[in-house]
């Protein structure tokens, strides 16, 4: 995940202390991504990553997303993230909850794996619509301060304003993914106003213009992770990182608010 330090207004730092998180453990230079601070997860105890093993040309390798706990067993993700297709076979998935490094899960029931995926995933000359899927694993977690699943927005509900974006993505183009969780704050754009062509209106546009400057917005290894917007005091999960160019332009996102319906059904 990429973003240029700064300092976030104190309304803005109230909100996310207050609304996305219940302990006070996040300063107010949260925003920082690049060579900035990292943010505990009992901030934000919905956070889930995923390391998805793959092979692809007879050789393996693990690709990084994010996800969100949407109740005790389901989690929800980016449909490309989990799907086989030309980047190789998924052969094993990885659910890492409750944890600030990826690498050291705090969270390790035994056989925590995925039971099965339902994907509602529809692409178009390469590019991802629909992206969405819901992972149900085998076991049911016990929820905690530091695990507990985030709130779905109502059916078509439309955000405004400055969002929240988090992930363990990398700082840029080639570079590793972090190894501690990173959120930035990013405006929502018009897809009228966004960069990406052929938007539909399943998919929502957050991030800002940066071609040449320092760039802040969701990269390689922040995939299916949440866009986090506020609505009545309370943290809502607005979109799920679809795709985007590490911060130059805004980024491209799932719409939840689309999805709810099938959302539901798919985790009653």
């Amino acid at each position: 995940m990429a973003s240029k330090s700064n300092q976030l207004k104190n309304k803005y730092v109230t909100a996310v202390l207050v609304v996305l998180s219940c302990l006070p453990l996040v300063s107010s230079k949260i925003s920082r991504i690049v060579n900035g601070e990292s943010v505990p997860h009992c901030n934000f105890p919905w956070i889930v990553n995923l390391r998805i093993l793959r092979e692809h040309n007879y050789k393996d390798y693990t690709q990084m997303c994010g996800a969100s706990l949407i109740a005790r067993n389901k989690v929800i993700t980016a449909a490309h993230c989990v799907r086989s297709d030309k980047n190789g076979k998924v052969f094993r998935i990885e659910v890492n909850l409750a944890t600030d490094n990826p690498a050291k899960p705090v969270y390790t029931i035994q056989g925590l794996r995925y039971k099965y995926i339902k994907q509602y995933h529809l692409s178009r000359n390469g590019m991802p619509y629909y992206d969405i899927a819901i992972i149900e694993l085998e076991h049911r977690v016990t929820y905690s301060k530091c695990l507990r699943p985030i709130t779905l927005p109502q059916r078509n509900d439309v955000f405004t304003g400055n969002c929240w974006a988090l992930g363990w993505g990398s700082n840029g183009y080639d570079q590793k993914p972090s190894a501690s969780l990173k959120i930035v704050q990013l405006p929502i754009v018009s897809n009228s106003y966004c960069p990406w062509p052929g938007l539909i209106y399943e998919q929502m546009c957050a991030g800002v213009f940066e071609p040449w400057g320092v760039h802040k917005g969701i990269c390689s290894g922040d995939s299916g992770g949440p866009l986090i917007c506020v609505k009545n005091d309370r943290p809502v999960l607005a979109g799920l990182a679809s795709f985007g160019n590490c911060g130059m332009y805004p980024g491209v996102f799932t719409k939840v608010s689309s999805f709810v319906d099938w959302i539901y059904k798919n985790i009653e």
